[in-house]
């Protein structure tokens, strides 16, 4: 199977998949396809979950040399759809409870992985978005990147990964302020902090994140190989 580059110029186009996996020269792209900005939603996350699945098998087989986690349309993902955030603040149902639960397991699975994980991020990455990013070894920003934990502002906490990674990456007292204050980064304020890799004009985003694992795989099987 063969993918090409996103095109900025792309037509943002919906299809029946909200998140897609195709292969190319060892390579898994998972394209986030639910613009236009890429909601996470309970088709989704049962998308998500089969395909962090056949990314682990891939990986086992040794199929694939790394992953490229990309969107298509201008944004990455502005998280969670606000119906689910609606029912999390009027009562915490027990389906989204299940739900969220659930995404956080398989963001763990996406960040064992073992081959490099790169995040192609562009446009607003924030909420659910922002922690799925924090699942992948690496990220690279388009230089109009906004970045955020934003659930504080709904009167909930992240509950996928943000409150454990973003700790590591920028330190507890900076993270603490992030998540209780919901403030949006740039991306040379990301980068500043540590939270991206690179900043890149938007064109470069997906051939920089092959870079990296061109570059990072030889040592992540080194590393398997022990």
């Amino acid at each position: 199977m063969v993918i090409s580059p996103l095109k900025e110029n792309q037509s943002e186009t919906k299809t029946d998949k909200k998140v897609t996996l195709h292969v190319s020269e060892g390579i898994a792209h998972v394209v986030l396809s639910n613009p236009p900005t890429n909601l996470m939603d309970e088709a989704w996350s049962t998308q998500t979950q089969e395909i962090i699945d056949r990314l682990g098998a891939l990986a086992e087989a040794k199929e694939i040399r790394g992953v490229v986690l990309s969107s298509n349309g201008r944004h990455f993902s502005a998280g969670a759809n606000l119906e689910s955030l609606e029912a999390a603040i009027l009562g915490m149902k027990q389906q989204y409870l299940s739900s969220m639960l659930e995404n956080s397991l398989y963001f763990e699975k996406l960040y064992d992985l073992p081959v490099p994980v790169v995040a192609a991020i562009r446009g607003v990455c924030i909420g659910s978005g922002l922690e799925l990013a924090l699942a992948c070894h690496y990220r690279i920003a388009d230089t109009r990147m906004v970045m955020g934990s934003v659930e504080a502002t709904f009167g909930i906490m992240p509950g996928c990964g943000a409150t454990i990674r973003l700790p590591k990456i920028v330190g507890a007292g900076r993270a603490l302020e992030l998540i209780m204050g919901g403030r949006r980064l740039d991306a040379e304020e990301a980068f500043a902090m540590g939270l991206v890799s690179e900043v890149v004009h938007h064109s470069e985003l997906i051939t920089k994140a092959i870079e990296y694992i061109d570059r990072l795989s030889p040592w992540y099987e080194q590393v398997a190989n022990g």
